[in-house]
């Protein structure tokens, strides 16, 4: 659930700090991105480096690099709702992502203002 709650928070402050001297573009908003995901990456790395918990370490490295072997089904039932969730919304709003693919000019010409 935390790594939920802070993907969420990064989530947010990309979009905080892209709309930093005026609206979000496409340009600043992965750019934005990158630098927290650098931030947060280095984060991670530092709190493995300096563990004592060798094997603990090791299997959040395993997980880090995308591993599901220690995950269990009760584990994955857990997060079923969030996926559920997540996709219904994705699914619901595939138009307005779509045009935010096509960039600004071109969604406000075809009658959606991405920024609202």
């Amino acid at each position: 659930m935390m790594a939920f709650i802070g993907a969420f928070g990064i989530s947010l402050a990309v979009v905080a700090l892209a709309n930093i001297g005026g609206r979000a573009n496409s340009v600043k908003l992965l750019l934005a991105g990158m630098a927290l995901s650098t931030m947060c990456s280095s984060f991670s790395n530092f709190i493995v480096y300096f563990a004592n918990d060798k094997e603990g370490m090791q299997t959040i490295t395993y997980w880090l690099m995308g591993s599901l072997a220690g995950a269990s089904w009760e584990n994955l039932a857990v997060l079923l709702p969030i996926v559920l969730a997540g996709t219904v919304f994705f699914w619901t709003q595939y138009r307005t992502l779509n045009l935010m693919l096509l960039g600004d000019e071109t969604s406000i010409t075809l009658g959606t203002d991405l920024h609202k």
